[in-house]
């Protein structure tokens, strides 16, 4: 828990482990540990192809003001 104190994400991919998620409910950490394998496969798949661009912090910002704000929103 102390490594995802302080930061926006519910989870982290930790090496020779896996997923390890928190949310205040157990759907909230499922859907956590979804989201970040789901990137992780991402990166996989961009590593693979070639050297992918990282998106400057305004970008990433963005992207995630749209995830907590707008997306899956009822």
């Amino acid at each position: 828990m102390a490594t995802l104190t302080g930061h926006r994400s519910p989870a982290v991919l930790m090496r020779s482990h896996g997923v390890f998620a928190i949310g205040p409910t157990a759907r909230d950490a499922v859907q956590a540990a979804v989201m970040c394998e789901d990137a992780a496969r991402t990166v996989h798949l961009a590593r693979a192809y070639g050297d992918p661009a990282p998106l400057p912090p305004d970008q990433i910002d963005a992207l995630h003001e749209r995830y907590a704000r707008h997306y899956g929103q009822r």
